[in-house]
């Protein structure tokens, strides 16, 4: 029997999500990429974007030459809380519009507006899942496909203030298949139309003017399954491909040219260059073929190392380079053929584990060479741990698998349905129950065989599994990359964990209570329905910090065993019917509506915030550094209130992207992004993807203002540390060096270092810079010296700290960033802090976890560099006289080690990068910095590398 596509590309899981979904709202993970397969994947006309969807169900939107995530869109599920698959989704030609379709509530096929950001249309007539979109090449018409065996034709109106002139309509039912058709394509001059099917059939239509109707001109037929089809730019060839790997190609009056068969697996992508000179073929076994259209002969081949390829498609123009989507894990690679290298990959930021093991109440789990422990009763993850403390995981006590379906112990059997559960794959005993994870489930046995209860929450399988809490509690590791806590008694799911590449986590309860490291949060969001035809709303957990960022609620819910425990025994008021969507606030924007084009270099600013609460703080946010409004009047309006912003603001020659942070009583919002561009860019105009690849981004040079202080030698010889002054001066002469080159134009250093940083002086630098700096400009503050805990606040030692007044003298948190908070500027706080151990335990070797959340989030938008975090210090480097943390600044911009692209510029994104893999390399695995940067920044540059 031969298996479906569905099942072989993806098993679709029954898992159901921990938060009860009737509510509309519910906690998802946001890996910042896909984490499934993806289905399609698209360049924009000028080759500067990707569009990919997935199965995990998001439409994400990257930046082809950064590879940074530009946007998410999410898909909507059913009223039972399942479905939200991506399979499908087209780009209008004028790259305004994008179609998305799978397995959406009602089977919808949403229209979405890419310059709002809005879904303006959904269309609705398929009675099953939607497998492929395409819209005709004037952008009138979309074709779509579904597994209802039709294919319809649906007529687009223009586009009238952003919206739809009329509602879109279904112009043309194609009923003439007899099993689900899985892929189209409409010539360019939308005369003909192929479509395959799992019937075996290929067949092609004349199209009428007006897409009124179809004739059938040829019908191409096989024992097996068409899965993909072509038609040449030329409209010379028709290409098809079946589910065993061959691909058939016609001339477009029936006759066969060529019959393919370098691939085997079923063939997941047909895509022919611009000129037609060239034929791509891919397939589930992870082949890439190249063939040249002239002779039908194979140019080039690869072998995709993630497995399946399940999506690809040439850059516009071009016949260099190919997007590729592969493997189950969510990542497409930009391939150069002419160098046969992958340029660019676009990835998620999950980790993932070789395996997992538990003691006690702590979680041992590896990646590589680096070993982690969580320790649920402190929920706080531990980065670095001996490689001997590896834990147990769960015992086989006896029992084996017989078959896919079955396990026997003695005489003893147990079974799982094949239909319900899909193959088993893995188990254990606890105790006297068998718990065993199947492809679609997670269940507990008796040991006699007796199904007892399914525990919900993972959306993906377990691979993993262990106990906690003295066998009272389940462990499990899925693929949808969380680890999950069980209480084995109730099946209550009591707490989820996420850890990210660069070492960040998260740790959250069903109910949204949540810790996180400083840089954790972004990684986990409540996912807001809306009413059907709007897209689901993503906010970031932290949004509802005031309300969920209470760790002592998870420690309770771990010790107790429940919430309900925990609610009683801290006296929590009931959240469970909040509906975050109305705490959270609204805003309607006057201008600008949608992308803006400036005149005379200002835009004026204008919207209406909504708040079921009185509204505390309102910042506008442009390229993520706030400005306080002046303008605001406020109103009220029953038991809402209003208010009505104006802000005038002066562009410059760059694009902006421009956000509002609102604060009400219960949560700190911040809106999706508007962006304001100085100049009209053809976004249809295809350009060739190497220039854009290799040329050097346009950047308007700021001037850049760094305070560096050092401070090794103090006034009391008891709080010196080794090398401080030495970093100061390091950096200051890297970033002196910067001066009149592609990123700065004035550089302006002060430095502070022994006797010269006193805590008068800092402020005192600090202050005066302040006046100095225009809103354009950048701001580093580099502090390298002895950092603490003392009486709950973190201090900063100056030269002039006397331990005895250690509160009043030294430089503490709040000091600096309500200095830090006052600047107009962009600011970069980089903290290499040391901890002499001669100073007691009075003071404190812990890093400013809370602090420095505080003061990168949107609201302050000030950029954290820290060379360590939780207990560990800042490790000098044997080699030279710096820092580990600071010899890698140097190195990664100096030396250009952090050049990923190649471009000789350093961007923050990729010096970030560079330090979390550096700084833990050469400790040893001792140190890992904590790297903060604003979700709402957009790139950056620090600094270039400059020849000797």
């Amino acid at each position: 029997m031969r298996i479906s596509i569905y099942s072989f590309y993806l098993i679709l899981l029954t898992f159901l999500p921990s938060i009860a979904q009737e509510k509309g709202q519910e906690i998802v993970v946001d890996s910042k990429g896909h984490t499934s397969i993806i289905r399609k994947v698209l360049f924009s006309g000028n080759n500067k974007k990707i569009y990919s969807v997935s199965e995990d169900k998001t439409m994400r939107v990257w930046d082809t030459k950064s590879q940074q995530l530009i946007n998410t869109f999410w898909g909507n599920v059913n009223e039972a809380g399942k479905g939200g698959e991506y399979n499908a989704l087209s780009l209008s030609p004028d790259n305004k519009l994008i179609a998305v379709g799978g397995n959406l509530d009602q089977h919808e096929i949403a229209i979405l507006n890419l310059s709002t950001g809005e879904q303006i249309a959904s269309l609705l007539g398929h009675e099953g899942k939607i497998t492929d979109l395409q819209f005709s090449a004037d952008g009138e018409y979309l074709i779509s496909s579904g597994v209802d065996q039709t294919v319809r034709v649906w007529y687009m109106p223009f586009l009238d203030n952003e919206i739809f002139e009329e509602e879109p309509y279904e112009e043309l039912t194609i009923e003439e298949h007899t099993d689900l058709v899985y892929n189209i394509d409409l010539s360019d001059d939308g005369s003909r139309l192929v479509t395959s099917s799992f019937d075996g059939t290929v067949k092609m239509y004349s199209m009428s003017v007006g897409m009124k109707s179809a004739s059938l001109m040829k019908v191409w037929e096989t024992a097996d399954k068409f899965t993909n089809v072509e038609i040449s730019v030329d409209n010379k060839f028709v290409v098809a491909g079946d589910d065993h790997g061959r691909v058939y190609v016609w001339n477009t009056n029936g006759t066969e040219v060529a019959s393919l068969t370098d691939t085997k697996g079923f063939i997941t992508s047909l895509d022919f260059s611009d000129n037609d000179e060239l034929l791509l073929v891919t397939d589930s076994q992870g082949r890439i073929v190249l063939y040249d259209t002239e002779a039908w002969e194979q140019q080039k081949s690869f072998k995709s190392k993630n497995g399946i390829v399940s999506s690809a498609q040439f850059a516009n123009s071009s016949k260099d380079y190919i997007l590729v989507a592969s493997g189950h894990k969510g990542e497409m690679q930009l391939w150069d053929l002419n160098q046969d290298k992958i340029v660019r990959v676009y990835t998620n930021q999950s980790k993932y584990f070789d395996s997992i093991t538990s003691m006690g109440d702590h979680l041992y789990t590896g990646h590589n060479n680096d070993q982690y422990a969580f320790d649920f009763t402190k929920m706080k993850l531990m980065l670095h741990t001996s490689s001997s403390q590896k834990g147990t995981q769960l015992s086989k006590d006896g029992w084996s698998k017989v078959d896919d379906y079955t396990l026997k112990n003695g005489t003893l059997e147990l079974s799982v349905d094949p239909k319900k559960d899909g193959k088993i794959v893995t188990y254990g005993k606890i105790n006297n129950q068998i718990i065993v994870s199947n492809k679609k489930s997670l269940k507990v046995f008796s040991e006699g065989g007796e199904e007892k209860f399914q525990f919900m929450g993972h959306n993906k399988q377990v691979n993993a599994m262990s106990a906690l809490h003295s066998d009272k509690y389940l462990l499990t590791f899925s693929l949808d990359q969380t680890y999950k806590v069980w209480n084995l008694a109730t099946g209550e799911l009591l707490v989820s964990l996420f850890i990210s590449k660069n070492d960040d986590w998260v740790v959250w309860s069903p109910q949204g209570y949540y810790s996180a490291s400083a840089g954790g949060e972004k990684y986990v969001g409540w996912l807001m329905k809306k009413e059907f035809g709007d897209l689901p709303e993503f906010s970031e957990i932290s949004t509802f910090a005031k309300m969920y960022h209470q760790p002592q609620v998870l420690q309770k819910i771990y010790t107790l065993g429940g919430f309900q425990s925990a609610q009683t025994t801290l006296d929590l008021k009931e959240k469970e019917h909040v509906l975050l969507a109305d705490v959270k606030p609204k805003i309607e924007w006057i201008s600008p509506q949608a992308e803006e084009f400036v005149v005379d270099g200002k835009v004026m600013v204008e919207a209406i915030i909504k708040s079921s609460t009185s509204v505390k703080t309102i910042k506008l946010l442009i390229d993520g550094r706030p400005i306080v409004i002046r303008d605001i009047e406020t109103t009220k309006e029953g038991d809402h209130f209003n208010y009505h912003v104006k802000h005038e603001y002066a562009v410059g020659n760059e694009e902006k992207t421009l956000r509002m942070f609102i604060e009400n009583q219960n949560c700190n919002w911040t809106s999706p992004p508007k962006v304001i561009v100085s100049e009209t860019e053809d976004e249809t105009l295809d350009l060739d993807i190497h220039s854009l690849l290799k040329e050097v981004d346009v950047i308007e040079k700021k001037n850049l203002y760094v305070l560096s202080v050092g401070v090794s030698e103090h006034q009391h010889e008891v709080l010196n540390i080794n090398g401080a002054h030495k970093n100061a001066l390091a950096i200051s002469d890297l970033f002196l060096g910067q001066q009149r080159g592609h990123v700065y134009n004035d550089v302006k250093v002060t430095r502070l270092t022994n006797s010269d940083a006193d805590k008068a002086s800092i402020l005192f630098s600090l202050s005066f810079m302040n006046q100095q700096v225009s809103a354009n400009d950048i701001v580093i503050v580099y502090l390298s010296t002895h950092g603490t805990f003392y009486k709950d606040q973190f201090h900063l030692t100056t030269y002039d700290t006397n331990p005895n007044s250690f509160s009043s003298t030294s430089l503490n948190w709040k000091e600096l960033t309500s200095e830090l908070s006052k600047f107009p500027a962009q600011v970069i706080l980089i903290l290499d802090t040391q901890h002499n151990e001669k100073l007691g335990a009075i003071f404190k070797n812990t890093q400013n976890v809370e602090g420095y959340r505080n003061i990168s989030s949107n609201e302050n938008g000030v950029v954290v560099l820290a060379a360590a975090t939780g207990k560990e210090s800042s490790l000098n480097e044997e080699a030279s006289d710096y820092s580990i943390f600071t010899s890698s600044i140097l190195n990664g911009i100096s030396k250009g080690k952090a050049d990923y692209t190649g471009n000789q510029l350093i961007s923050l994104k990729e010096l970030v990068y560079y330090l979390s893999k550096e700084v833990k390399e050469k400790s040893g695995g001792k140190q890992h910095p904590d790297l903060l940067v604003p979700t709402t920044l957009p790139k950056i540059y620090v600094g270039e590398i400059k020849s000797n």
